[in-house]
């Protein structure tokens, strides 16, 4: 018999339970903490745990068997190469949950702060978050001067072009005169 076999269903449908979860893992893996809900949390526990005692022994098979679980190569890559070989020595309890103070605004629901119990993972998420932070403002200030240059020249700015065309054929042309001479 298969009495108290089912897991919590958190009230959506069993394929966007699965989506939840994955994805819920991913950001663990990529940041090395996660805020969701307590529900989810206690969800997640288990799910990600059998994955990391999985990944303990990473044969062709168990990594395999992770990845069908996960569907996400970079996640998979780094589970099995700086998260698992963390827990080697443990015997389970790879994640915290804490519950935070504050409930979320609009539905009142307790919320969790969901973190591997190894800090040196927690931080190197969270080192990695902040670096992909300051690159996309980076890149947000090329693209929005570039966006300004384009604006000037169509508004306009067409002499310093011409200057700058002028230049070019005048650096060009001292050039190829000295071609010729030869």
């Amino acid at each position: 018999m298969r009495h108290l076999a089912r897991s919590r269903r958190l009230g959506v449908k069993t394929g966007h339970r699965v989506a939840l979860l994955r994805n819920l893992l991913r950001g663990l893996v990529r940041d090395g903490r996660i805020r969701t809900t307590v529900a989810r949390a206690k969800v997640l526990r288990p799910y990600v745990e059998k994955i990391v005692t999985r990944l303990k022994d990473p044969t062709v098979a168990n990594v395999r068997h992770v990845y069908a679980l996960v569907n996400d190569r970079d996640a998979v890559y780094s589970l099995t190469h700086d998260v698992a070989p963390k827990f080697k020595s443990r015997t389970g309890g790879y994640l915290r949950i804490l519950k935070l103070a504050q409930a979320r605004p609009g539905d009142n629901a307790d919320m969790a702060l969901v973190e591997w119990v190894d800090e040196g993972l927690v931080e190197k998420g969270l080192e990695q978050r902040f670096a992909a932070s300051t690159k996309l403002a980076k890149d947000a200030k090329k693209t929005a001067k570039k966006a300004s240059a384009k604006k000037a020249k169509e508004a306009g700015d067409e002499s310093a072009e011409d200057s700058k065309k002028a230049e070019k054929k005048s650096k060009k042309a001292p050039a190829k005169k000295a071609k010729k001479s030869k």
